[in-house]
């Protein structure tokens, strides 16, 4: 018998409207998700071990998601989790600073549902 992908998604968004709608479509999935406003409460949040993906906005105020991803990815417990780069800028994914910081892959804005899905599942734990 298959195991069953299961996943606790951390999303990353200083935008009230990206996050809640993010949120729902990964609900909508059957996975968990949680929202973090900016990069210091992500790297807070991080710190507990309990997600298994991190979708990161890249432009944000203070703490931005390329600085907050150093800062996760440092950590012991969140050294190997997935983090993937969210952004409308397609320059900064063609400049690779998303692979600078540790990332593991990245989603342009605006994306479709079916998108997000494929990475979501993509990236999502199998258990038994």
């Amino acid at each position: 018998m298959a195991g069953k992908k299961m996943c606790k998604v951390l999303i990353v968004d200083d935008d009230y409207v990206n996050s809640l709608m993010a949120r729902k479509m990964i609900e909508s999935f059957g996975y968990e998700a949680s929202t973090a406003w900016d990069g210091h409460e992500a790297v807070d949040m991080a710190k507990t071990g309990e997600f298994d993906i991190i979708l990161m906005d890249l432009n944000m105020p203070g703490l931005d998601g390329l600085q907050a991803t150093l800062q996760i990815l440092q950590q012991e417990l969140t050294s190997t989790v997935p983090v993937i780069a969210v952004t409308a800028d397609s320059n900064s994914i063609s400049k690779g600073l998303h692979t600078e910081a540790g990332m593991s892959d990245y989603l342009l804005k605006p994306f479709k549902i079916e998108q997000l899905k494929e990475m979501i599942d993509r990236y999502a734990v199998v258990v038994e």
